[in-house]
C-alpha cells in the first residue's frame, strides 16, 4: 500500500497575491476593524470537509498574504481564510495562489487565475 508510506509535508509557504481593488484586513492591529468570529475558530474541518489550515506564521502585505506552516501537513484538501476590504470598484484579475515547499521548491502548485468584480454597495 503506497499511501501508508507517504510522509507529511513540512515548511510550506502559501503566497496569495491580492487583486487590485482589495486590501487584506489585519485584525491584530488595534486600529483595524475587528472581524467577528475570527478568534472563535475551533473546528479542524470546514463545512465542505477540508482541513482548516492553522499557520505557524502569516504576513499581511499591501499586495499579498503569505502563510507559513512549519509543522507536518498531510496531503488532502486544506483551507485557510482571511478577510479583505474592497477599496475600488471594477473588474480585476485574481492572480494565481502559489503553494510551495520552502526547502524543495520544485514541489509546488498554482491555482488558476480568474476575475473578480467589485461593485458599489446597494444599501441605502
Amino acid at each position: 500500500d503506497k499511501t501508508s508510506k507517504r510522509q507529511p509535508y513540512r515548511y510550506i509557504v502559501i503566497d496569495d497575491p491580492l487583486p487590485a481593488g482589495l486590501v487584506a484586513i489585519n485584525s491584530s492591529i488595534k486600529t483595524e476593524e475587528h472581524v467577528p468570529g475570527e478568534a472563535e475558530k475551533e473546528s479542524y474541518y470546514t463545512e465542505d470537509g477540508a482541513y482548516v489550515l492553522t499557520p505557524s506564521f502569516q504576513e499581511i502585505r499591501d499586495d499579498r498574504v503569505l502563510i507559513f506552516k512549519d509543522s507536518d501537513i498531510w496531503s488532502g484538501e486544506h483551507q485557510y481564510s482571511y478577510y479583505a476590504r474592497a477599496t475600488t470598484e471594477g473588474q480585476f484579475i485574481l492572480p494565481s495562489t502559489k503553494v510551495q515547499l520552502m526547502y524543495s521548491p520544485q514541489i509546488m502548485g498554482l491555482t488558476p487565475k480568474s476575475l473578480v468584480n467589485i461593485k458599489a454597495s446597494q444599501v441605502k
